[in-house]
Order: C-alpha cells, then structure tokens, then sequence
C-alpha cells in the first residue's frame, strides 16, 4: 500500500513537471496600453505551459470593451503560433518577422517580442483590444488580457455619426494613397465618433463588416490647427459575397487573423480579416474586385505576401471558393541600414519583389540597430526601402537585386541619404487644371537613388532630397491612361536650400502616332522600342511604346515638333535607322524599313593549353565559313591557311594547332570568300 502511494505521488510529481499545471497559465502584455501612433514592440508572457508546449497568440478587437471575446461581434486582427524554447531559423539565422520564444529555452514559459511598429494598420485604431492565448492540445485553460489603443490627444478633430453603424471603425486615409491610414477609432454603438487627428488634408472613410464603402466619393477634408470639422458618413448596401480561404501552399495549413482588403473597379472598398480558419467572406457589389492581402502579417506567419492583387469577378453574383495560396519562404535575406554616417536607421520597411515570377512579395522591418531580414524563396528578388516609410524618417534609399538561395540566408545591407533639401511644386496640364492622385519620380543618377511621391487632390507635390542634379518626371503609364504627356524636368537642388514654386506641365495626348516596323522584303518585327521626344516651351516630353506581332505599334502623342526612334536593332542583326523628325498636327503615320546590318568581323582568342601547343577559338556568325591563316612575321607576310570551316550554331569555331618550336607565328581570321 506505502509502496502503491510512493508510486503513484513520483508518478504525480512527474506527470506536473512534464506537463505543468493545466489550467493556472499567465499572459502579460506590456505596455498594457499604446497610443495610435506607438512605433515599438510590445513583450508577451505566457507562463505555466507545459515544457515545450505549443501555444496560440491572437489579439481581438473588442468593439464592446466588455473583455471578453464574442463569436459574431468581435473581430481576430492577428494570430501567431509559438512553441516553448523554439526560434525559427533559416540558413542558421532567426527569421526576426516571426515570433518566437526568445529565451530559447524549454521551461514552460515564453517570452516573445511582438512588432508593433506598422503605425497606420488597422491594429493601431484607437479603442478596445484583447489578447488570447490557448493550447491546441486544450493542455490549459484559455487565458485573456485586455489591451487599448488610445486616440492621441491633438487639439484638432473630425466628428460625426455613420449611419447604419455597427461594430464600425473610421478611419482618416492619405487621399493620394488611401491605403496609408493616418488615424483611425472605433465609432460607438449609435454611429457617433470623434476623431482626433494632425493637420492636414484627408479623406474620411468608415469600415464595417457586411458594408461596401463607396471611396470614389468618400469625403476629402481639409483640418486646420485647433479645428474641429463635422461630417457625417454612409454604406452602401452589399448584394452578393467573396468567400474562401488563405493558404500557404496548394493543400496548405489556412493563415487566420490577416487583413484582407478588396477595391473594386469602381471605387468601391471593402476591409475584412480571415477568422481561425483562415476563411474570408467579404460582402460586395457586382463588379470586378482586387484583393489585396496585408503582406506585413503574412511576413508574421512566414509566408509571402503578394506583388500583384488578386482579381476576382463578382458581377455575375457572389462568388465562393476563391481560394487564395501564397508560399512559406524558404530563404532569408538579411542586413542592415545605415545613412552616410554609418548611423542605424531604425523603423524602416524593406520589401522584396520576386523576379522569378513576379507574382510575390517580401516585407520586413530594421529594428532598432537597423537589422532585418526577409523571408523569400529562391530566385533573385528586387529589395529595396520602402520609399513613403523612408521618406517619412528622413532618408533615401536605393534598390538592390540579390540572388536567394533555399535553406540559406543571403547578406544585403542598404545605405541610405539623409534628407536635406525639400522640393515643392505642382503638376498641371496645359488648359491650367491641376493633375492629381500621380506618381511623381525623382532620380540622382550619382548614387542611383530614387523618390517617389503622389501629387496632392490641388496637384501639389513636396520631394525631400539631398544636394545633386534630379531628374524629375512621373509614371510614364499612369499619364498615358490619363490622356497626358509626362515632362522631364533636372532640378539641381543645393544641400539645405529649400524650393518652392517648381512646375510640370503635362501636354494632352490627343493625336495617335502609329505605324509598322518591316525588314527589307516587308517582314514584320517584332518587340521594338518605338519613342519620341518633343521639346515645347524648354520641357521635354517622352512618350514610347512596342511593335506587336504584326509589327505594328501606336501610341498617343500631343502636337508639336517630333523625333521618333527605334531603339538598337543589332542584335537583331539589322542596322539602326536614323531617326525621323515629324511634325505632328493630327493622326499620323510613320513607318519604317530597315535593313540587314554588315557582316561583323570575327575575333579570335588564343591560349596555351600544353607545351608547344595552342588553342584558337574563333567567334562570328552562326554557321558561316571562316578561314584561319597563319604567317611567320608581319613584315611581307606570307599566310598559310591553317583551317577553313563553318562556326556551330552559336557562331563558334575551335582549332589547335602546334607551331614548329622556338619560331613566332602569327593568326588571322577572315571570311572565307
């Protein structure tokens, strides 16, 4: 009996050190309170979990603030799983986008650091939050902590009722991009809300799940200091859905708690988040929808986010199914930020385009010693700062493309410009209209850095640059759809001198410019560079396009002065016409012939590949015959032909040959008559 009671308190005391104390599990979150515009981390602890326990992380918005989270009203923002005592890894570095245990070690407790730099994501809207963790395995009892936001207390405000609101969150956007939120809160229960916010231009826009927001016609306003500016907002009424599910490969595990947004081809915007299953029902309009899913909190999950949008057609009625994959990374890209005084740059986005397919995306954040990293896969990716966060610090920043490799972590360090100049202006058109809502580039060809920016709803626009000589000019095909020429303005900006005052002018394109690119005996060419060129009033203005199958191409132009040209046709084996000089005043018609180029003279490469003996290798033209000759002085040469033959497919023709020792010779390579 003593000896069944010894056994069965080991076996207890055993069982508690293996598996913990189910149901007395601790969360801590600190700061337990943040303002909308926190940039930092916030640490969470979970303690009492069984040794080397899996755990599950998710933050709710509790649009009550009773605490406590409700199926139906209370909305997942984010999800993450960790393991105690495990940091993900890649190539034997930390992927730093994921959280992890930090302390490393297997103890029933995990201490994680959670990025909460995004200022302008929706987890930054001010009110009622609530972080859970559980147990898959149902090991301990399910353990919630309450969490806020608040509202910044500016002396300005915008306030106002929603009508039809319900478990709805207002938002102020950036009108240029209105994906930049700047402020949010969650509106009351009658659809009231105050909105403390900076001063500036903005444009209002509530969020509610079941609703469409009609952002085409969203309210733009204009916050003065101390102001307080009333507007009241509206839905739109949804008739049909988007439903499916995230994730992480064909037949992979769903990704809950990642913010989904869907614009429509008509202006139309739609938020949501996919639940615990990774499932997203969306309720919309009939028209032609782009998804757009938070690569941040993707990039969280060790997944890719994605380049492109992904397009769905809900004009015929609601659509299900849509399942939506993306890719675990399996490489990491690595490094950190410094300006030109070696200095840490913290708090900036990096964000990586795969050129493989063109299809994902990377994104990460340097912490405060300027690191980061990026989860990818393998192919080569086009890294760079994100040019609105960096500019927002201060800095500029220029593009790298690196070569990743599977189950490895590949270096990439970024140098930085600090700003210290500022550049203001205004873009508009040739009737004296402002041209909103456009991207605008500047490019210092010295240190190969760019900025970009969005003209204002006036058609203002304010670059931060440093000392050096701008090119200045905007999306080539965002003017083209506008009808518009883009200028091409230098503007030599000195170190601390600000500008003011600096004007484009856009030409209407309202002529088209069209012809065929043909050979001598009028065979089509394909994939050519067709551009022009016009100087009017000392502005330079461009505008290009390509031949197409039948080797046509046409393209908008404005009236004026032209000079068209085609861009190098060698390597296509033809010779580069002169350009031509037109003068547009309607439609017009320009075409062109060219003809073959000359044969190219071939080279020839020598080198030693034993004693006494040599090896040649001749490169022309592709299945041509060649004649190798060979003499033994240059003064009243006598050449001896050594070899007469025809170069493989690639143009390439190999020979050795063993001269009589201790004599010179001398090689030449000619077309064989």
């Amino acid at each position: 009996m003593k000896l069944m009671k010894l056994c069965s308190s080991f076996l207890a005391a055993w069982l508690g050190a293996a598996i913990g104390n189910a149901g007395a599990a601790g969360l801590t979150v600190t700061p337990a309170a943040v303002s909308n515009l926190y940039s930092g981390a916030l640490t969470v602890q979970i303690t009492g979990v069984p040794n080397g326990a899996a755990v599950v992380v998710r933050m709710f918005r509790d649009f009550n603030g009773n605490g406590a989270v409700e199926a139906g009203a209370d909305v997942l923002i984010k999800q993450f799983s960790l393991t105690d005592g495990t940091i993900p890894r890649i190539g034997g570095r930390t992927n730093v986008n994921v959280p992890a245990d930090l302390d490393g070690a297997v103890n029933g407790a995990l201490n994680v650091s959670l990025d909460f730099r995004n200022v302008g994501g929706m987890d930054h809207v001010a009110g009622k939050y609530i972080f859970q963790v559980t147990s898959p395995t149902s090991a301990f009892v399910p353990v919630l902590v309450p969490f806020t936001v608040t509202a910044t207390a500016f002396p300005q405000s915008v306030t106002g009722t929603v009508a039809g609101a319900s478990n709805c969150v207002v938002v102020l956007v950036n009108p240029a991009r209105p994906a930049e939120v700047i402020v949010g809160t969650v509106a009351a229960a009658n659809g009231s809300y105050t909105l403390p916010c900076p001063v500036g231009q903005f444009t209002v826009v509530a969020l509610q799940a079941g609703s469409v927001t009609d952002l085409a016609n969203a309210p733009q306003l204009t916050v003065g200091a101390t102001q307080t500016v009333a507007q009241d907002l509206s839905f739109l009424n949804s008739d049909r859905t988007i439903s499916g599910t995230l994730l992480d490969g064909p037949g992979g595990a769903p990704l809950p708690g990642v913010p989904v947004s869907a614009q429509s081809s008509g202006g139309n915007l739609v938020q949501g988040f996919t639940d615990g299953a990774g499932v997203f029902n969306l309720s919309v309009l009939g028209d032609m929808w782009n998804l757009d899913f938070s690569a941040a909190e993707l990039a969280r999950l060790g997944c890719l986010g994605f380049h492109q949008a992904v397009v769905v057609d809900a004009r015929a009625g609601s659509v299900a199914g849509s399942d939506v994959t993306t890719l675990r990374a399996t490489g990491l890209i690595y490094g950190r930020m410094t300006d030109e005084s070696s200095q840490a740059v913290a708090g900036a986005y990096i964000t990586g385009l795969d050129l493989t397919l063109y299809t994902y995306a990377a994104f990460g954040t340097t912490d405060a010693n300027g690191n980061y990293t990026l989860g990818v896969t393998e192919g080569d990716w086009f890294v760079e700062p994100r040019a609105d966060r960096l500019g927002a610090l201060g800095y500029l920043g220029r593009t790298a493309v690196v070569t990743a490799t599977a189950a490895a972590a590949t270096a990439q360090d970024h140098n930085v410009r600090r700003v210290t100049a500022v550049v203001k202006g205004r873009l508009v058109d040739d009737g004296g209209f402002p041209v909103p809502a456009l991207t605008l580039v500047a490019t210092e060809t010295t240190f190969n850095l760019r900025k970009q920016v969005v003209s204002g709803p006036d058609g203002t626009f304010e670059f931060g640059l440093f000392g050096g000589s701008w090119s200045v000019t905007c999306d080539e095909f965002e003017a083209e759809m506008r009808g518009l020429l883009a200028p091409r303005l230098t503007v030599a900006v000195q170190e601390n001198v600000n500008q003011n005052g600096v004007e484009l002018f856009f030409q209407r394109s309202t002529f088209t410019i069209s012809g065929t690119v043909t050979n001598a005996t009028g065979v089509p060419i394909t994939s050519i560079y067709v551009s022009g060129s016009m100087n009017a009033g000392g502005t330079n203005y461009q505008t290009s396009g390509f031949t197409i199958n039948d080797g046509t191409y046409s393209f908008r132009v404005a009236p004026g002065n032209w000079q068209f040209s085609l861009s190098s046709l060698t390597d296509q084996g033809y010779q580069n016409p002169a350009p031509q000089d037109v003068v547009v005043a309607g439609d017009t018609v320009v075409n062109w012939s060219v003809t073959n180029a000359p044969p190219q003279p071939p080279t020839l490469a020598i080198r030693a590949v034993a004693a006494g003996r040599f090896e040649l290798t001749l490169t022309g033209q592709a299945n041509t015959q060649y004649t190798i000759d060979y003499a033994g002085n240059l003064t009243n040469a006598v050449w001896t032909t050594l070899l007469t033959n025809s170069t493989d497919p690639a143009g390439v023709l190999v020979q050795e040959d063993t001269p009589v020792a201790g004599l010179p010779r001398f090689y030449r390579a000619r077309l064989t008559p």
